[in-house]
């Protein structure tokens, strides 16, 4: 088997593997779109909730998929308004627009890309998700330099985890501070700097990856502290300027609890649904071994500390994190495989170096479970 996954591929061969492995996204999408409502699908409007939407965006052509929608219908309407001008329409509008407000860099990326144009911007927002995970896998191609067969497994299961896939499925913020959290593990100096600052403006809990580039040692300490209140000063910024304007209420929903209790609280109800009637649905089978691969993910980053690896501080920080979120996170996977996507990018980078054996069990183990999304694409391409 070694011998196998340690073989070199062809570099025409890795091109068509790439290749591939974008046209499962990029199909996704394509097949979203539609000539009246655009990529609208995959901003998830909900019925409930598209008669309070702005009024520049309701006057767009807007798919509605469900009775309540999901995240992504309200951080495109804050890409309409960036700097919060309009404070009573988004207070109506959003469900938190305090909460939702605070995540501004694709807001702003949008309306950059969308020229200002409300239409237009939702269509750009729509499509972000799929823009940044093609940044991932050309990251990963370009910083770690894949060759085997081995490598590109690795990469597969990095980029096609479920919670990266379903950030794309409904354009939510996880899949991009995902990327840029990998950016900013692979550079250096500056632009490592910026990529942080940029992925703590689209997901202010990534402020667990800054290990990556703000790892504390004795001889750089001045150093550290200097870039650590580089990256955090825009987000503290923006944060004062997004609840001056609209205010500082608190959201209802806890998104933490004491650790362990979400996980093992979901796990009960899990086995309960799986077991002994249900054992054979593919669906419910995935839910139940969804945070079982995250608590292999998590028990392998443990047991192989790798300090000296920035991809591995990246995604340390989220094991606790994982093991921290409350039960009305632990609802169903599609909610907390996104919380963790920097574990699994992280596991799987470091699984390159297993060899054998090890290598099958741990990759197997920690990545069976985290499949549905991918199923779920594949399912709407044909």
């Amino acid at each position: 088997m070694t011998s196998i996954l340690g073989r070199d591929l062809p570099r025409a061969f890795r091109i068509l593997l790439l290749c591939l492995m974008a046209a499962i996204p990029v199909g996704y999408v394509l097949k979203s779109y539609s000539p009246e409502t655009g990529f609208t699908r995959l901003l998830c409007f909900g019925s409930n909730s598209v008669g309070q939407a702005l009024p520049q965006v309701k006057a767009c052509g807007l798919a509605v998929t469900s009775e309540y929608g999901y995240d992504g219908q309200f951080y495109c309407q804050v890409a309409t308004d960036p700097l919060l001008l309009n404070r009573q329409a988004l207070q109506d509008a959003l469900d938190c627009p305090e909460y939702r407000a605070t995540r501004i860099f694709l807001p702003w990326l949008a309306y950059v890309g969308g020229m200002g144009r409300p239409c237009t911007i939702i269509q750009v927002f729509a499509l972000l998700n799929l823009g940044f995970w093609l940044l991932l896998l050309c990251g990963m191609v370009w910083f770690l330099k894949p060759r085997t067969i081995q490598d590109f497994l690795c990469i597969f299961a990095a980029v096609m985890t479920s919670g990266a896939l379903f950030s794309l499925h409904r354009a939510l913020v996880d899949l991009p501070a995902a990327t840029l959290a990998f950016y900013t593990a692979s550079l250096s100096g500056t632009s490592a700097v910026a990529a942080a600052i940029l992925m703590l403006l689209t997901k202010e809990t990534y402020f667990l990856a800054l290990p990556s580039v703000c790892w504390p040692t004795h001889k750089k300490v001045g150093e550290i502290a200097a870039r650590l209140v580089m990256v955090l000063i825009p987000l503290a910024v923006w944060y004062l300027y997004a609840h001056l304007r609209l205010g500082f209420t608190n959201m209802d929903v806890p998104n933490t609890s004491w650790p362990g209790v979400g996980l093992a609280d979901y796990l009960v109800r899990a086995w309960r649904h799986w077991y002994p009637k249900r054992m054979f649905s593919p669906r419910l089978t995935a839910e139940l071994l969804a945070p079982i691969c995250l608590i292999v993910q998590a028990c392998y980053l443990l047991l192989r500390r790798d300090v000296q690896s920035p991809y591995w501080r990246m995604g340390i920080g989220f094991v606790f994190s994982y093991l921290l979120l409350s039960p009305d996170v632990f609802v169903e996977q599609i909610s907390f495989t996104r919380d963790v996507i920097p574990l699994a990018v992280a596991f799987n980078i470091a699984m390159r170096k297993e060899k054998g054996w090890r290598f099958a069990a741990w990759f197997v183990a920690g990545n069976v479970g985290l499949c549905w999304g991918l199923r779920e694409t594949m399912l709407a391409l044909f």
